[in-house]
């Protein structure tokens, strides 16, 4: 799996672009061979993400850039947009959709990066008895 990242997609600031964004998330978490179940729970958690991102407003683009840590077991995910705001967190860490995000998800953070709003978080992808698959559904190593 690990060779086949970083993954970087983006496209208009607009909800359209969400359901792209969440087809590349499901892909990449079949192929490091989560259970469905946690595949759904990953498009739910970048949903989320890329839906606080817009509800901010300001912004021409959104992107996700998803990439291995480097144990190989963990996702990084990191959800942007090149949009300036104020405000940013702001009482956003009381929205639904972050405490669905933040429950969903390991490590999760709002936070301003060169004044524009981006979502980070991790997604543990060990899959059963701890073994990491490899884009091409072997044991990765």
């Amino acid at each position: 799996m690990t060779e086949h990242l970083p993954i970087v997609v983006s496209g208009p600031a607009l909800p359209e672009t969400l359901r792209v964004l969440r087809g590349v998330a499901a892909s990449v978490g079949s192929g490091a061979d989560l259970p469905f179940d946690r595949v759904e729970e990953l498009r739910i958690a970048v949903d989320e993400a890329a839906t606080l991102l817009l509800a901010a407003g300001a912004a021409g683009s959104i992107s996700l850039e998803m990439d291995a840590g480097p144990d190989g077991g963990t996702l990084h995910l990191r959800l942007r947009s090149d949009g300036e705001v104020r405000g940013w967190p702001g009482d956003r860490e009381r929205s639904w959709g972050w405490r669905v995000l933040s429950e969903l998800a390991g490590e999760a953070a709002l936070s301003l990066r060169g004044g524009c709003p981006e979502v980070t978080f991790t997604w543990p992808v060990a899959g059963v008895n701890g073994v990491v698959r490899d884009g091409r559904g072997s044991p990765g190593g």
